[in-house]
């Protein structure tokens, strides 16, 4: 295996794009100003490298069909594009915005102060932290989203969903597969599932008006609360399931 290294200098807000068949992409933090990249294959000359202002692409001309390991070094808040048909995605850089493709592969984001799109066909979502819209969407594998500082929508055909703190809107749907919300904090929560249990917990200080229905399973609400202040706000949830559990508590 062979290595070739590439740098690009840029502005300010740079942006990657990166398409390749198979292999590894690797985005990790470097310096402002620069772009690294490094390609590991038998053959890496055959991978276009090529730089257009401040936007660096990355992909096989034609029909993609090479496997290759890519590793990105790139300024903080650099947007990126990704595309693998089977190969791992890890973001290890704060980054923009985030647009990931995997048809069969794990995608890992640490930290995106930008909107957040991910889709996969076979494969585990992992992000730390999103401070905008997110959207995953994944037909076989677990999404697990520590923090979300905006709306939140994840659809899953099979997999568990496993969210922290989220505190915009949040739209979830899996046809076979728990959900957890660990602490809400916004104003609108819808959760659907057709076979798996629901686990749905609010911030303290909201009063919830609820719609939860479930076919065969059990509901499980919070005791009322005894004294204490006011509630402050006010939080909509619904909770449906067609066999599964449902569980409303207090985060």
């Amino acid at each position: 295996m062979r290595e070739r290294i590439v740098s690009f200098d840029v502005g300010p807000h740079p942006d990657v794009e990166v398409r390749i068949a198979a292999g590894h992409i690797q985005v990790n933090e470097g310096e402002p100003g620069a772009v690294h990249v490094s390609v590991s294959a038998s053959n890496p000359d055959k991978l276009l490298v090529e730089q257009f202002r401040d936007h660096i692409q990355i992909g096989e001309e034609g029909r993609l069909r090479g496997s290759y390991r890519i590793r990105l070094d790139v300024p903080p808040g650099t947007d990126l594009v990704t595309a693998v048909a089977s190969g791992n995605v890890d973001v290890n850089a704060p980054v923009g915005d985030v647009a990931a493709r995997s048809a069969s592969g794990d995608v890992a984001i640490a930290t995106a102060a930008g909107r957040v799109e991910v889709k996969v066909a076979s494969g585990d979502v992992t992000i730390e932290e999103s401070r905008a819209d997110t959207r995953v969407v994944s037909a076989s594998g677990d999404v697990r989203i520590a923090q979300v500082g905006d709306d939140c929508s994840v659809s899953t055909a099979s997999g568990d969903i496993d969210l922290g703190t989220i505190t915009g809107s949040v739209n979830l749907k899996t046809a076979s597969g728990n959900v957890v919300v660990r602490r809400y904090e916004g104003d609108n929560l819808i959760a659907k599932s057709v076979s798996g249990r629901l686990d749905l917990r609010i911030a303290p200080g909201r009063r919830a008006d609820l719609d939860i229905r479930t076919l065969s399973g059990k509901v499980d609400l919070p005791p009322p609360r005894q004294g204490g202040p006011e509630p402050t706000g006010e939080v909509f949830i619904r909770a449906k399931s067609v066999s599964g559990n449902i569980k409303i508590d207090r985060a």
